[in-house]
Protein backbone atom coordinates (compact mmCIF):
# COMPACT_ATOMS: atom_id res chain seq x y z
CA UNK A 1 0.00 0.00 0.00
CA UNK A 2 1.27 3.48 -0.93
CA UNK A 3 1.97 5.68 2.08
CA UNK A 4 0.68 8.99 0.70
CA UNK A 5 1.07 10.67 4.07
CA UNK A 6 4.87 10.39 3.93
CA UNK A 7 5.66 10.55 0.20
CA UNK A 8 7.29 13.90 -0.56
CA UNK A 9 7.01 16.09 -3.64
CA UNK A 10 9.60 18.77 -4.37
CA UNK A 11 7.30 21.71 -5.15
CA UNK A 12 8.21 25.20 -6.28
CA UNK A 13 4.74 26.73 -5.91
CA UNK A 14 0.99 26.06 -5.83
CA UNK A 15 -1.36 28.88 -6.79
CA UNK A 16 -4.64 29.58 -8.56
CA UNK A 17 -4.68 31.63 -11.76
CA UNK A 18 -5.77 31.26 -15.40
CA UNK A 19 -4.24 29.00 -18.04
CA UNK A 20 -2.14 31.12 -20.35
CA UNK A 21 -1.05 28.23 -22.57
CA UNK A 22 -2.95 25.91 -24.90
CA UNK A 23 -4.43 22.72 -23.47
CA UNK A 24 -7.52 20.57 -24.05
CA UNK A 25 -9.61 22.66 -21.65
CA UNK A 26 -8.83 26.00 -23.28
CA UNK A 27 -6.70 29.05 -22.67
CA UNK A 28 -8.04 31.51 -20.15
CA UNK A 29 -9.62 28.86 -17.93
CA UNK A 30 -9.32 29.12 -14.16
CA UNK A 31 -6.87 26.49 -12.94
CA UNK A 32 -4.66 25.54 -10.01
CA UNK A 33 -1.00 25.51 -10.98
CA UNK A 34 1.25 22.93 -9.35
CA UNK A 35 4.80 23.91 -10.24
CA UNK A 36 7.36 21.12 -9.68
CA UNK A 37 10.92 21.98 -8.68
CA UNK A 38 13.80 20.70 -10.81
CA UNK A 39 14.40 20.33 -14.54
CA UNK A 40 16.77 18.35 -16.76
CA UNK A 41 17.16 21.31 -19.14
CA UNK A 42 18.53 24.79 -18.50
CA UNK A 43 17.10 26.95 -21.26
CA UNK A 44 18.55 30.48 -21.12
CA UNK A 45 15.16 32.02 -21.86
CA UNK A 46 13.18 29.95 -19.33
CA UNK A 47 10.38 32.05 -17.83
CA UNK A 48 10.59 30.15 -14.53
CA UNK A 49 14.36 30.00 -13.86
CA UNK A 50 13.78 29.66 -10.11
CA UNK A 51 12.23 26.22 -10.76
CA UNK A 52 15.14 24.81 -12.78
CA UNK A 53 17.57 23.65 -10.10
CA UNK A 54 16.77 20.76 -7.78
CA UNK A 55 16.47 21.97 -4.18
CA UNK A 56 16.55 18.91 -1.96
CA UNK A 57 13.69 19.09 0.55
CA UNK A 58 13.54 22.86 -0.04
CA UNK A 59 9.78 22.93 -0.47
CA UNK A 60 8.87 19.32 0.17
CA UNK A 61 5.18 18.51 0.49
CA UNK A 62 3.37 15.23 0.95
CA UNK A 63 0.89 14.03 -1.65
CA UNK A 64 -1.95 14.53 0.85
CA UNK A 65 -0.87 18.07 1.75
CA UNK A 66 -0.50 18.92 -1.94
CA UNK A 67 -4.00 17.68 -2.76
CA UNK A 68 -5.47 19.45 0.28
CA UNK A 69 -3.87 22.71 -0.86
CA UNK A 70 -5.27 22.23 -4.39
CA UNK A 71 -8.78 21.54 -3.10
CA UNK A 72 -8.74 24.77 -1.06
CA UNK A 73 -9.08 26.72 -4.32
CA UNK A 74 -12.36 24.97 -5.22
CA UNK A 75 -11.32 24.57 -8.86
CA UNK A 76 -11.97 21.51 -11.05
CA UNK A 77 -8.85 21.95 -13.23
CA UNK A 78 -5.16 21.51 -12.37
CA UNK A 79 -2.16 22.45 -14.52
CA UNK A 80 0.99 20.57 -13.54
CA UNK A 81 4.14 22.27 -14.76
CA UNK A 82 7.68 23.05 -13.66
CA UNK A 83 10.53 22.80 -13.86
CA UNK A 84 9.91 19.42 -15.42
CA UNK A 85 7.14 17.29 -13.86
CA UNK A 86 8.53 14.02 -15.26
CA UNK A 87 11.76 14.72 -13.36
CA UNK A 88 9.72 13.34 -10.42
CA UNK A 89 7.70 10.81 -12.43
CA UNK A 90 6.93 8.40 -9.58
CA UNK A 91 5.53 11.20 -7.44
CA UNK A 92 3.71 12.73 -10.38
CA UNK A 93 1.99 9.41 -11.03
CA UNK A 94 0.71 9.21 -7.44
CA UNK A 95 -0.40 12.85 -7.41
CA UNK A 96 -2.37 12.35 -10.63
CA UNK A 97 -3.99 9.19 -9.24
CA UNK A 98 -5.02 11.04 -6.09
CA UNK A 99 -6.43 14.00 -8.04
CA UNK A 100 -8.47 11.61 -10.17
CA UNK A 101 -10.26 10.53 -6.99
CA UNK A 102 -11.62 14.09 -6.81
CA UNK A 103 -12.72 14.27 -10.49
CA UNK A 104 -10.08 16.91 -11.24
CA UNK A 105 -9.27 17.67 -14.89
CA UNK A 106 -5.49 17.49 -15.40
CA UNK A 107 -3.11 18.93 -17.95
CA UNK A 108 0.64 18.39 -17.68
CA UNK A 109 3.28 20.56 -19.36
CA UNK A 110 6.49 18.67 -20.17
CA UNK A 111 9.60 19.35 -22.25
CA UNK A 112 9.30 16.04 -24.13
CA UNK A 113 12.75 14.69 -23.24
CA UNK A 114 11.53 12.10 -20.72
CA UNK A 115 9.21 9.13 -21.21
CA UNK A 116 6.23 8.63 -18.86
CA UNK A 117 4.94 5.20 -17.93
CA UNK A 118 2.02 3.94 -20.01
CA UNK A 119 -0.24 4.20 -16.98
CA UNK A 120 0.68 7.84 -16.34
CA UNK A 121 0.40 8.69 -20.03
CA UNK A 122 -3.23 7.57 -20.12
CA UNK A 123 -4.19 8.99 -16.72
CA UNK A 124 -3.37 12.56 -17.75
CA UNK A 125 -6.24 14.22 -19.61
CA UNK A 126 -4.11 16.58 -21.68
CA UNK A 127 -0.36 16.54 -22.31
CA UNK A 128 1.24 19.74 -23.57
CA UNK A 129 4.69 18.83 -24.89
CA UNK A 130 7.01 21.82 -25.29
CA UNK A 131 9.50 20.78 -27.96
CA UNK A 132 12.76 22.72 -28.18
CA UNK A 133 13.87 22.29 -31.82
CA UNK A 134 17.54 22.82 -30.91
CA UNK A 135 17.55 19.42 -29.16
CA UNK A 136 18.66 16.45 -31.22
CA UNK A 137 16.13 13.69 -31.83
CA UNK A 138 17.80 11.33 -29.35
CA UNK A 139 16.56 13.58 -26.53
CA UNK A 140 12.94 13.53 -27.71
CA UNK A 141 11.85 10.47 -25.75
CA UNK A 142 8.19 11.29 -25.16
CA UNK A 143 5.78 8.86 -26.95
CA UNK A 144 4.79 11.37 -29.63
CA UNK A 145 3.21 8.68 -31.83
CA UNK A 146 0.70 7.94 -29.04
CA UNK A 147 -0.52 11.52 -28.56
CA UNK A 148 -4.28 11.99 -28.77
CA UNK A 149 -6.80 14.67 -29.80
CA UNK A 150 -6.64 16.03 -26.25
CA UNK A 151 -2.84 16.45 -26.41
CA UNK A 152 -0.65 19.17 -27.89
CA UNK A 153 2.83 19.45 -29.35
CA UNK A 154 4.05 23.01 -28.88
CA UNK A 155 7.26 24.01 -30.67
CA UNK A 156 9.22 26.71 -28.83
CA UNK A 157 10.73 29.03 -31.43
CA UNK A 158 13.48 31.59 -30.80
CA UNK A 159 14.42 32.36 -34.43
CA UNK A 160 13.91 31.23 -38.02
CA UNK A 161 16.43 28.39 -37.66
CA UNK A 162 14.34 26.96 -34.82
CA UNK A 163 11.29 27.14 -37.07
CA UNK A 164 12.99 25.21 -39.87
CA UNK A 165 14.19 22.60 -37.35
CA UNK A 166 10.64 22.31 -35.99
CA UNK A 167 9.34 21.40 -39.46
CA UNK A 168 11.74 18.46 -39.55
CA UNK A 169 10.55 17.25 -36.12
CA UNK A 170 6.94 17.82 -37.19
CA UNK A 171 7.47 15.49 -40.15
CA UNK A 172 9.21 12.91 -37.95
CA UNK A 173 6.35 12.81 -35.42
CA UNK A 174 3.83 12.30 -38.22
CA UNK A 175 0.82 11.89 -35.95
CA UNK A 176 -2.39 13.32 -37.41
CA UNK A 177 -4.44 12.49 -34.29
CA UNK A 178 -2.97 15.27 -32.19
CA UNK A 179 -2.58 19.07 -32.23
CA UNK A 180 0.43 21.17 -33.26
CA UNK A 181 1.15 24.72 -32.15
CA UNK A 182 4.12 27.06 -32.42
CA UNK A 183 5.10 29.55 -29.72
CA UNK A 184 7.59 32.40 -30.15
CA UNK A 185 10.11 33.53 -27.58
CA UNK A 186 9.90 37.30 -28.05
CA UNK A 187 13.15 39.13 -28.74
CA UNK A 188 14.32 42.21 -30.64
CA UNK A 189 14.81 40.11 -33.79
CA UNK A 190 11.99 37.57 -33.60
CA UNK A 191 8.48 37.24 -32.23
CA UNK A 192 4.89 36.21 -32.86
CA UNK A 193 4.51 38.38 -35.98
CA UNK A 194 7.49 36.76 -37.71
CA UNK A 195 6.26 33.34 -36.61
CA UNK A 196 2.79 33.94 -38.07
CA UNK A 197 4.36 34.94 -41.39
CA UNK A 198 6.40 31.71 -41.46
CA UNK A 199 3.39 29.54 -40.64
CA UNK A 200 1.49 31.21 -43.46
CA UNK A 201 4.38 31.01 -45.93
CA UNK A 202 4.87 27.27 -45.36
CA UNK A 203 1.11 26.52 -45.26
CA UNK A 204 1.40 24.84 -41.85
CA UNK A 205 -1.79 23.23 -40.60
CA UNK A 206 -1.21 24.17 -37.01
CA UNK A 207 -1.74 27.11 -34.70
CA UNK A 208 0.15 29.81 -32.86
CA UNK A 209 0.29 29.89 -29.08
CA UNK A 210 0.19 33.33 -27.48
CA UNK A 211 1.00 33.33 -23.76
CA UNK A 212 -2.08 35.01 -22.32
CA UNK A 213 -0.68 35.16 -18.81
CA UNK A 214 2.13 37.42 -20.02
CA UNK A 215 -0.24 39.68 -21.95
CA UNK A 216 -2.51 39.99 -18.92
CA UNK A 217 0.42 40.14 -16.47
CA UNK A 218 -0.84 37.16 -14.47
CA UNK A 219 1.21 34.89 -12.27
Amino acid sequence: MIDKENMMLNINDIFCSFDGEINAFGQGRRTVFVRFQGCNLKCSWCDQPEAINWKEEKQAMTIIDTVDKILEYQCDKVTITGGEPLFQEYMLNDLVCELKQHSIKISVETNGTLEPSKLLFHLVDSWVVDVKPFLSEKYLLFPYKELRLTDFVKFIITDTDDFYDSLHIFDQINNDRTNYYWSAIESDNFGARQLINLLDEYKINGGINIQLHKLLELK
